[in-house]
């Protein structure tokens, strides 16, 4: 039986996703999954679907120029919505605590 195969934060996943579409973008838009499967040890499926979950479903290797920035600014606004959320929960909590001391 085999073992559970190597798991990868969502950074190191990231960072795979980037190497596939830098090299894309180099290359004419081909050859990214395949070499970053040689370079980080990972499956040309597991690789797509990251591109998939990482883009919502839209694959940055067939975005160019403005197109790929907007997709680049949408992920960065939600990224800072969901910080801004987590910022509203830990104020609330503070807000009850000095209540509690005053």
């Amino acid at each position: 039986m085999s073992g559970k195969g190597k798991r990868y934060s969502k950074e190191e996943k990231q960072e795979i996703v980037d190497f596939v579409v830098e090299y894309n973008s180099e290359n004419n838009g081909r050859g990214g999954v395949a070499n970053a499967c040689r370079k980080f040890g990972a499956t040309a499926i597991t690789i797509n679907a990251w591109m998939n979950k990482f883009n919502g479903g839209v694959s940055k290797t067939k975005l160019t120029g403005k197109a790929r920035v907007y997709l680049q600014l949408s992920d960065l606004q939600a990224e800072v919505e969901v910080k801004e959320a987590e910022i509203q929960k830990i104020n609330a909590k503070i807000a009850k605590l000095t209540e509690q001391v005053a």
